[in-house]
């Protein structure tokens, strides 16, 4: 199962993003850690970016809790454009629902990938949230805030 994730993940075009994506910031920014410098030139510390572990985390949660569906879900969100954006962003996309959070970020996915949201599962399981969380990510919306 682990190999056909693997296989999977690295024929996706997110894959190749983010791994671009993450060479060129650390490159760029000639960084092998998590700290980068402001437009003043000031060191601080900022959010974690995507990287390649959290999404092979996600690939194999989403298998484990949705097996079919999972990857089904995968395969929607290696077609949608990544968000590139953190949370806070995503969240202006999203409808209150009362006070039910996964339901707010569901029409979030709803209104930006709209196959994304048709292949997930309508009895989502024991952990709805860590499944949603985890299609977050795969849609390129850094849940680390």
């Amino acid at each position: 199962m682990a190999e056909n994730l693997i296989f999977l993940l690295e024929t996706t075009k997110i894959f190749h993003y983010w791994k671009k994506l993450e060479a060129r910031r650390s490159k760029k920014l000639g960084l092998t850690n998590r700290l980068f410098y402001d437009t003043i030139g000031t060191e601080r510390e900022v959010r974690e970016m995507i990287t390649y572990g959290m999404i092979t985390d996600a690939q194999s949660y989403l298998v484990r809790h949705w097996e079919e569906d999972g990857k089904r879900v995968i395969e929607e969100c290696a077609k949608v454009a990544p968000f590139n954006g953190n949370a806070s962003a995503f969240l202006e996309h999203c409808i209150a629902c009362g006070g039910n959070w996964g339901g707010m970020l569901l029409t979030g996915v709803q209104k930006l990938y709209p196959k994304v949201y048709d292949a997930i599962p309508d009895d989502m399981g024991i952990n709805p949230w860590g499944c949603i969380c985890n299609v977050l990510i795969l849609c390129g919306v850094d849940t680390s805030e």
